[in-house]
């Protein structure tokens, strides 16, 4: 996926889909077997995994202050992803689409060594800063669930230009 997605320009206005850039998750593609969430249960699915490069693509976006058109977190959560700020990923059903609503394009470049990745954008939104507050776990349900509440803050020049609250709930735990 990261050998796919890096060098990917997301035009000025334009959307920019994971699935529709990725592609079905094939063997013939490159893609293996990992564990992925199917009905509740963690199982081996041909692409699974591809949750972390999807999560830290959100959060190069979310800190970008781009307008995340579509997302999904996992249903369960797993504990090495930011709660709330986490986007899962599946061929034909769950996406990740991003809007640059900036005036110059942005390059999407991916890093990985053996047990990492990383994706940077690059472009310019000018002086835009962006503020990210996670809200207070709410227990929900016997498996260890909960709610959760993630607000971001857009400002461009100092002037508050947007905010984004994504809410969640985790059925339990990975």
């Amino acid at each position: 996926m990261a050998k796919i997605v890096d060098g990917a320009v997301i035009a000025p206005g334009t959307k920019f889909s994971l699935n529709e850039k990725v592609g079905e998750r094939t063997r013939e593609r490159g893609f293996v077997a990992a564990p992925a969430i199917v009905g509740g249960e963690l199982e081996d699915q041909l692409g699974g995994g591809i949750s972390q490069f999807s999560t830290t693509l959100f959060n190069s976006a979310w800190f970008a202050g781009l307008p995340i058109l579509e997302h999904q977190p996992h249903s369960k959560y797993i504990s090495r992803y930011p709660p709330g700020r986490e986007a899962t990923l599946d061929w034909g059903n769950i996406d990740q689409v991003i809007r640059n609503d900036t005036d110059a394009p942005v390059v999407i470049r991916v890093a990985t060594t053996g047990t990492s990745v990383t994706v940077a954008l690059y472009g310019s939104t000018g002086n835009r800063k962006v503020v990210s507050e996670t809200g207070p776990r709410s227990a929900s349900g016997a498996d260890g669930g909960f709610r959760i509440r993630v607000t971001r803050t857009v400002y461009d020049d100092g002037r508050k230009t947007g905010t984004n609250t994504l809410r969640w709930t985790y059925t339990g735990l990975d």
